[in-house]
């Protein structure tokens, strides 16, 4: 369009006014059709006046913004169906899922064809449909286990591993893809997980799951992949359970694989902070595997004899967790408190359920009870406390009638899960809802509870408030002394999210355990 109105100006210019014509005068006034026939051959000029890399680059950059749609699209719509297909019987959930990306898979190579793409740029470029698709086969399995539309008790088919058919384990090119690695590691949980339910080998010892993973990648056929994977998984491992029981894993992975350790090193890094000032103290081991007690000193010795203790059992669903989540520990050893937090068995570290972990919590108890002495505990002012599943612990190890001698000062309950209603993961490890009830807190509740704050945020989706309120009035009606301290928002994890939150749940529970005669002197 520029060069059109400069040759009409240069025309116009050196023309003589008597011999202009009116239409010459006024551009506009020439019909629609002649403007954009000249418009058409503006363009058509500029485009032939275009270097042949320049006109690539257009095309490339053409290309990639196809591509850019057609991923967000594949991807947009499997995160929002995932949820609802992942309870649908295994080959209507493959079927269904494999259709969102077979469609956008058919509009990447129709676009790859309109442009002349091909080899590795065409792959990496599916990368995303690909191994996308390929995930939602490799996660079904526990993700159906766990849905409330899903079979608690599903088995997989014959063809489970269907998902690998055109998935490539060995693509080293492909590692710079976080889709392709997620996949990888994926396939090797899941496999792996396969592998804890029918293999001898990963029945027994620490960290079966991730065990039975690396046994999965070495028959990756690739170093580079494997160990790219094996760092991945690794990590992870570091990150859910901590370093207990990792050790020689961690250490030969490093040792192995050193291009790929970065994100070991940063899991190291960051649980030294809290592993350097602990005492660590073996209270069980069980099936091959230590189970510890971490114990901090309080900042300052109280001046007469041990002080309070706070005995904190971490989150996770049963399934993961490390010692160190804890929302109170510093903020309680600043306020002269002894601290120690518990492990137990859960399920993807030990391949145990709920009821193993409760039975952990009341042996935790029970050797800080008998080594009151040894650990500088006051065994009449322990406090239990947790956080999700393991406020259920601290709060159920008051009530449970076969532990009345291990009954705590009081509890704190922080988004407490109190019951294992509608939960499937419980029913695949323990069985039917009937055998769950005595799992739950709030089954065991009687006029002899020790007294109780829960801090519960009013939005919680996972653990809804409505049944902590009931277990609240339950106690009161039976004559317990329990208080709900609300949380006006945040959800389920407000109070590890947001630092108000957590200032209140710090400052409520120290206020109420005080008003309880339970504090530190200084």
């Amino acid at each position: 369009m520029r060069v059109w109105l400069l040759l009409i100006l240069g025309g116009f210019l050196s023309m003589p006014a008597q011999a202009q014509s009116p239409q010459a005068q006024s551009p506009q006034a020439q019909s629609p059709q002649a403007q954009s026939a000249q418009a058409q051959s503006a363009q058509a000029q500029s485009a032939q006046a275009q270097s042949p890399q320049a006109q690539s680059a257009q095309a490339q950059s053409a290309f990639e913004a196809s591509v850019e749609q057609i991923q967000a699209a594949a991807l947009g719509e499997a995160n929002a169906r995932f949820t609802s297909l992942v309870g649908l019987p295994e080959a209507e959930f493959r079927s269904r899922w494999n259709d969102i990306f077979d469609r956008n898979q058919a509009r990447l190579d129709a676009v790859a064809a309109e442009y002349s793409i091909s080899g590795l740029e065409l792959k990496r470029a599916a990368v995303p449909l690909i191994y996308g698709r390929a995930w939602g086969g490799a996660v079904f399995a526990s993700y159906h286990r766990q849905s409330p539309a899903g079979d608690p008790n599903y088995q997989p088919s014959d063809s489970y591993f269907s998902y690998l058919h055109g998935v490539d384990l060995a693509e080293a090119e492909l590692l710079d893809q976080p889709d392709y690695l997620d996949f990888l590691s994926a396939h090797a949980r899941s496999a792996g997980n396969l592998l804890t339910e029918s293999d001898p080998r990963f029945r027994s010892g620490d960290h079966v799951g991730l065990r039975a993973a690396l046994s999965v990648t070495a028959a990756y056929g690739n170093e580079a992949t494997r160990c790219a994977t094996d760092a991945a998984l690794v990590t992870t491992a570091l990150d859910s359970f901590g370093l207990d029981g990792l050790e020689t894993i961690a250490s030969e992975t490093q040792a192995r694989c050193p291009a790929y350790t970065a994100g070991i090193e940063t899991a190291l890094a960051a649980e030294d902070q809290y592993r350097a000032p602990a005492r660590r103290d073996v209270y069980k081991t069980v099936n091959g595997a230590d189970l510890a007690l971490y114990i901090y000193e309080p900042v300052e010795a109280a001046p007469a004899g041990p002080g309070p203790t706070l005995v904190w059992f971490h989150g996770g669903g049963m399934s993961s967790g490390a010692w160190y989540w804890c929302v109170l520990c510093e903020a309680y050893r600043d306020a002269g408190w002894t601290v120690i937090s518990v492990e137990y068995r859960l399920f993807l570290r030990h391949g145990t359920g709920p009821s193993e972990g409760g039975e952990d919590a009341l042996d935790a108890l029970r050797h800080i009870q008998d080594h009151a002495a040894a650990l500088a505990v006051d065994p009449d002012r322990i406090v239990t406390a947790g956080f999700s599943i393991g406020a259920n612990l601290a709060v159920g190890a008051g009530l449970l009638p076969q532990a009345s001698d291990l009954r705590p000062a009081a509890s704190v309950s922080l988004s407490g899960c109190l019951s294992w209603q509608g939960d499937a993961f419980a029913r695949t490890r323990v069985g039917s809802s009937d055998e769950l009830v005595p799992l739950a807190a709030t089954h065991w509740l009687n006029a002899a509870a020790p007294p109780a704050l829960f801090i519960h945020a009013l939005d919680d989706p996972t653990c809804p408030v409505d049944r902590v309120a009931e277990h609240v009035a339950s106690a009161t009606g039976l004559g317990a002394e329990a208080e709900l301290l609300p949380i006006e928002s945040g959800g389920h994890f407000a109070m590890l999210r947001d630092a108000a939150a957590r200032n209140l749940a710090i400052s409520g529970s120290l206020e109420f355990l005080a008003r309880q005669g339970v504090q530190a002197s200084h």
